[in-house]
């Protein structure tokens, strides 16, 4: 059922759409379409096609949408791994590397078909951006340390 049926050949209709709608011009292109501004005809039924969450971002709001998502992946990715690193061993350190395989997963599912939708997909998000920002907070605190120790 992964790549036949009709539940799948209907997910691949719809990602073609969001693909041919990106491609098909070059302000599709750069800008993309609007959110929810692609419709997709299936049995005299329109319906707004999804699918991949990074073809969504591209389709509806371009190609700089498109990696503005992959950079936020990135972020998260980033700062959740140097968390555990940084925090290495200690019951904290387990907290950054579950929000980092979360994130891996969601990505993961994400090229497959859309979680931009669900609760969980933004909660997991959101944790990240916590980790980041603790990051930063400990990376000044340290630079901070640095200098006063040079000004001594």
């Amino acid at each position: 059922e992964v790549l036949s049926g009709d539940s799948s050949s209907l997910r691949i209709e719809w990602q073609m759409a969001l693909v041919n709608s990106f491609t098909g011009s070059l302000d599709g292109f750069l800008f993309g379409t609007g959110w929810g501004q692609i419709f997709y005809h299936y049995y005299d039924v329109e319906m707004q096609p999804g699918g991949a969450d990074i073809l969504v971002f591209a389709a509806y709001g371009g190609v700089f949408s498109g990696l503005l998502y992959l950079a936020m992946i990135a972020s998260a990715l980033h700062s959740t791994s140097n968390m555990s690193r940084i925090t290495g061993g200690s019951r904290e350190s387990v907290y950054h590397q579950g929000i980092f395989f979360s994130v891996l997963g969601l990505t993961i599912t994400g090229f497959v078909n859309g979680s931009l939708n669900s609760p969980e997909y933004w909660i997991v998000i959101g944790l990240a951006i916590f980790s980041s920002m603790q990051y930063q907070l400990r990376s000044a605190r340290i630079v901070n340390k640095v200098e006063i120790r040079m000004a001594t």
